[in-house]
């Protein structure tokens, strides 16, 4: 911690600081940040999208974050979740603003050239598709979303769990008799399952052995340039994590004009998704209303039609401008009204670094 300390020290100075906006309060740079700010008389802005919900919470690390917000003049949140646990933290209200969790919507905007059949030929899937992008984590509840497709593709019938073979390997044709599910005459979706991590080849297997290995598919980690092309083949998007803090990819879904069908433990899904307006949402634990939910968008293209307009529509106010505009009043609070911590918050601070 001193060799961080040391070396914000020189660069901080070295930059004439007048505040610091600092990501949250965890990490060993943040901390030695926000002490800084104490020791030099310098305002610190707290930018923060946690939420009450997102873990367990207890009350003596409850207690040691107060101290911490205790020792910012303002924060900058990503929505009301965050503004609320920020507030609780013991941050006025008046000096909470919005704007954190903010994307490039014109990067994720869709051509209007290019049709989504296209989109989705070039990149080699020939039917329309869910989509889903995160990391393959317990979290982010893969197995139970995987679950919920073969559900989906069954028409919504409960899905029997096969067993495991050696080879965990059992074809489509051994699964129950599949059924014909959304746009006509084009059979049902498949499911692209983007991005990485330590639980793919246990979701891989569960898709083989529900046989389902021809109708979902893993791209696997996409860069930032490629991801855009993703979300404009896609007919919908989902999101089933069991805990979220934000989700920034529901904020890309939406600036790509899909209607999302979002986990209620996401921090972003109460501001941005509406239910049955830009999307649906679902208890992660429910499958079968996440199935119910899949069919649904999938079956009605008028639905699909409204829902991604009013979902393009509200996420316009969503974009680096809103991250900019409350910003900049976090800034003014913060020089303008600093709030001088209290010598417990001081304390407190302190001892976290060292």
């Amino acid at each position: 911690m001193k060799q961080i300390y040391d070396r914000l020290d020189r660069v901080l100075h070295s930059l004439s600081v007048d505040a610091a906006a600092i990501n949250g309060w965890s990490d060993n740079g943040a901390l030695a940040t926000l002490r800084w700010c104490g020791k030099h008389g310098v305002p610190a802005i707290v930018m923060s999208e946690s939420n009450r919900v997102d873990f367990n919470r207890r009350p003596l690390r409850e207690f040691i974050k107060r101290c911490l917000v205790g020792n910012s003049a303002s924060g900058l949140v990503g929505g009301s979740l965050a503004r609320d646990y920020l507030h609780h933290l013991g941050m006025p209200v008046e000096r909470i603003f919005d704007g954190y969790d903010a994307i490039d919507n014109d990067h994720f905007a869709p051509p209007r050239d290019v049709s989504r059949e296209v989109i989705r030929r070039e990149l080699g899937f020939p039917r329309s598709y869910f989509l889903a992008s995160n990391r393959f984590i317990e979290k982010k509840n893969l197995p139970r979303l995987v679950e919920a497709y073969a559900s989906y593709r069954q028409g919504g019938r409960k899905v029997i769990r096969p067993q495991a073979t050696g080879s965990e390997r059992l074809s489509t044709s051994s699964q129950a008799r599949q059924v014909t599910v959304g746009e006509p005459d084009s059979g049902p979706w498949d499911l692209v399952l983007l991005g990485d991590g330590p639980e793919k080849e246990s979701i891989v297997r569960q898709v083989q052995r529900l046989g389902l290995t021809d109708a979902v598919h893993f791209p696997g980690f996409r860069q930032y340039d490629e991801l855009p092309t993703y979300y404009w083949g896609a007919g919908a998007f989902v999101h089933a994590s069991t805990t979220e803090q934000w989700g920034l990819v529901i904020n890309e879904a939406m600036a790509a004009g899909l209607p999302v069908i979002a986990s209620s433990r996401c921090g972003s899904t109460t501001d941005l998704v509406i239910d049955s307006k830009t999307g649906f949402v679902f208890d992660p634990t429910d499958i079968q209303r996440l199935t119910d939910r899949m069919i649904r968008v999938a079956g009605d293209e008028s639905i699909r039609t409204q829902m991604s307009v009013a979902a393009s529509r509200h996420i316009a106010n969503w974009g680096p401008q809103r991250f900019a505009s409350g910003m900049k009043q976090a800034v003014d609070v913060a020089l303008n009204h600093p709030s001088p911590a209290r010598w417990i918050d001081r304390l407190i601070l302190s001892m976290a670094c060292r």
